[in-house]
C-alpha cells in the first residue's frame, strides 16, 4: 500500500482592486507591481506567528522555518500566498500598520492546503523562478580565516566573507538546465521524460530536450524598497531587478516527505519577492 503524506499548509488567494477608471490614481496596481511591499504586507498578516529575522538567524528558510512564498498573477490582478500559518489579512490591511482594505477587491480566501502526494505520482506543475548562478570570489592568500586572525592582530576591521555576484541564466537551454539542476537536488520531484525530444509548440517555444518541459515566459521583475517621491538617499529608490522564468511541465513525485519539503520552503533565490511558489496542477497518473 502506498504511503501518503498529508502536511498543513494555507493558501491564500487576494484580489487586488483594478481601479479602472482612469481618471483616479490606481494605487492597488501601483502596490501590485512592488513584490518587496505585497511582501511587507504578508509579513505584517504573520505577526508573531512566524520567528523573527533576529530569532532564526542564518537559517533563512532552512529547518521548517515555514517563511511564506507568494505569486503574483499581474494579468488577472490575483495573489497566491502559501504560509505555514493562518494569516490574518486584517492586521495586515487594517491593523495598526495603515487602513488599506481599499487595495483588496474583497475579502481573503483562506484555505487549508494538503497536498496528496503520493509516489511515483505525476503531476502538471508550473513556477516562476529567478534562475541564476553565483560567480565564485578567489579567497584572499591564506584563507578567509587568516585575513580575519591577520586583521585582528593590526587592529583592523574583520574583512567580510565575498559573495559572488548572482548572474541570470537568459538562454533557454541554460534555464531549462537549471531547473533540471534543481529538481535533482533532493527536492523529491523529478522532471518527467518524454519521447518527442526537442520541439516547439505552436506559439515557438522550445521545450527541454527529452523533458515535457518549457519556459513559457521570460520577463523582468523590478522591486523597490523606497517610493519615488519619499526623502530617502537615492540608492534607496533605485529599484531592484530580477530576472523572471515561467516554467510548466509534468514532475513525478521520488520522495513525498522531501517533495512536500520543496513546496513549503520553494525552489530558487528571491523567494522573498514573489519567486519559488510552485503550483501543482492535476495528477496525471
Amino acid at each position: 500500500m502506498t504511503t501518503l503524506i498529508q502536511t498543513q499548509l494555507w493558501r491564500s488567494i487576494l484580489h487586488v482592486n483594478p481601479d479602472n477608471d482612469p481618471r483616479r490614481d490606481r494605487p492597488a496596481r501601483e502596490w501590485m507591481a512592488n513584490p518587496y511591499r505585497v511582501h511587507q504586507r504578508i509579513m505584517w498578516a504573520l505577526d508573531g506567528q512566524i520567528p523573527t529575522k533576529e530569532e532564526r538567524g542564518d537559517t533563512g528558510r532552512k529547518d521548517g522555518i515555514g517563511l511564506p512564498l507568494f505569486r503574483i498573477f499581474n494579468e488577472t490582478g490575483a495573489i497566491i500566498v502559501q504560509t505555514s500559518a493562518w494569516p490574518d489579512w486584517n492586521k495586515a490591511f487594517k491593523g495598526e500598520h495603515s487602513e488599506a482594505m481599499f487595495l483588496l477587491q474583497d475579502k481573503p480566501a483562506v484555505n487549508e492546503y494538503c497536498p496528496d502526494l503520493e509516489k511515483t505520482g505525476i503531476y502538471l506543475f508550473q513556477l516562476l523562478a529567478n534562475p541564476t548562478k553565483t560567480d565564485s570570489l578567489a579567497p584572499p592568500p591564506g584563507g578567509w580565516r587568516a585575513a580575519r586572525e591577520h586583521a585582528k592582530k593590526i587592529g583592523e576591521p574583520k574583512p567580510k566573507f565575498a559573495c559572488g555576484k548572482r548572474r541570470p541564466f537568459f538562454k533557454t537551454d541554460e534555464t531549462l538546465k537549471w531547473l533540471e539542476k534543481r529538481m535533482k537536488q533532493s527536492s523529491g520531484f523529478e522532471l518527467v521524460p518524454t519521447e518527442t525530444g526537442r520541439n516547439c509548440d505552436k506559439e515557438g517555444q522550445e521545450h527541454v530536450a527529452n523533458y515535457g518541459v518549457r519556459v513559457r515566459e521570460t520577463f523582468t521583475v523590478l522591486a523597490r524598497k523606497g517610493h519615488k517621491s519619499d526623502d530617502r538617499p537615492k540608492e534607496h529608490k533605485k529599484p531592484m531587478k530580477f530576472h523572471a522564468a515561467v516554467f510548466e511541465g509534468v514532475v513525478r513525485v521520488t520522495d513525498p516527505e522531501r517533495a512536500f519539503e520543496t513546496i513549503a520552503n520553494g525552489i530558487g533565490p528571491a523567494k522573498g519577492l514573489g519567486f519559488g511558489l510552485l503550483l501543482l496542477g492535476n495528477r496525471l497518473a
